[in-house]
């Protein structure tokens, strides 16, 4: 074990496939983000490291146009990009977005591209 002998571990979670199971700062703006997006060709979301921009987000976009498309007021493919610098960062919010999305692996609803690598579904 590399880990100096004051660091705290945490037991694992128990993860609910599909479920949010943590409450994050964005999630008090759900619906002030999916009516800007909606509404405005481009948006700027700022806020602190960790708060949810960058998993949260496109679980809000992604149902709020599934409920529109089961309403029969969204007929338009839907496709999210969201960037990250690193390769290791990259596939983890990859994996982290499936996860909240009830997806078991990548490659289907949620992928990922890196350079010439990539894990994305067959539109």
């Amino acid at each position: 074990n590399c880990l100096p002998p004051w660091f705290k571990r945490w037991p694992p979670r128990e993860a609910t496939p599909g479920a949010i199971e943590d409450r994050l700062p964005i999630d008090a703006h759900t619906d002030k983000i999916v009516k800007t997006i909606s509404h405005h060709r481009v948006t700027c979301i700022q806020g602190e490291t960790g708060c949810g921009k960058s998993t949260r987000v496109p679980v809000f976009i992604y149902q709020d146009w599934k409920s529109k498309q089961r309403r029969g007021q969204e007929q338009t493919p839907l496709k999210i990009l969201v960037t990250q610098p690193r390769r290791i960062a990259c596939i983890s919010l990859a994996q982290r977005v499936a996860s909240q999305l009830g997806q078991e692996k990548l490659g289907g609803l949620v992928g990922y591209q890196i350079s010439g690598d990539s894990n994305v579904g067959k539109w």
